[in-house]
C-alpha cells in the first residue's frame, strides 16, 4: 500500500472545491424568498391595477334609494372591479338586479341588503331592477 501523495492531496482538493462550487450553483441566493415576499407583497395590496395607473379595485358603491332609483345611474370602472348595489331607506318589497345579457342576476334583496359583482371583461352593461322599469349603466374600461 502506498502512502497518501502530493497528487492525491491535490485531486482531494479538487473535488471539495468542485462540489461545494456545484452547491453554490444550486443555491437561489434568496431567490425563493423574494419571490414569496413579491406575491404576498401583490396579494396584499390589490388596490393599484397595471393596466389603469392611479386607478382604484376598491368597489364602486351605488345605492338604491326608496323611488327605485340607481345612485349614480352610471359607473366607470376598471376591468375586475366590482361595483356593490346597497339598497337603502325603508323598500319595503324584495329587488332583483339583472344583466340585460344574462351575466347574472342576483338573490332577493331587502332594505339594507347588498349585491356585489366583479366585472372581468370591458365592455358597457346595463343594469336593471327585474320588473320595474329602472336601469342603470356600467362602463368597464
Amino acid at each position: 500500500m502506498r502512502g497518501v501523495t502530493a497528487i492525491d492531496i491535490a485531486i482531494i482538493v479538487i473535488l471539495l472545491v468542485f462540489f461545494s462550487s456545484l452547491t453554490a450553483c444550486t443555491s437561489d441566493y434568496g431567490y425563493q424568498e423574494s419571490v414569496k415576499k413579491v406575491t404576498q407583497e401583490l396579494s396584499q395590496n390589490k388596490t393599484k391595477s397595471p393596466d389603469l395607473v392611479g386607478k382604484s379595485y376598491e368597489p364602486a358603491l351605488v345605492v338604491i334609494r326608496d323611488s327605485l332609483v340607481f345612485d349614480p345611474e352610471r359607473v366607470t370602472i376598471a376591468r375586475d372591479q366590482a361595483v356593490v348595489w346597497q339598497v337603502q331607506g325603508s323598500v319595503e318589497e324584495s329587488l332583483r338586479l339583472t344583466e340585460q345579457n344574462g351575466l347574472f342576476v342576483s338573490d332577493s334583496l331587502r332594505a339594507n341588503d347588498a349585491f356585489t359583482f366583479t366585472f372581468s371583461q370591458e365592455g358597457e352593461y346595463k343594469i336593471e331592477i327585474v320588473d320595474k322599469g329602472r336601469a342603470m349603466q356600467v362602463e368597464v374600461i
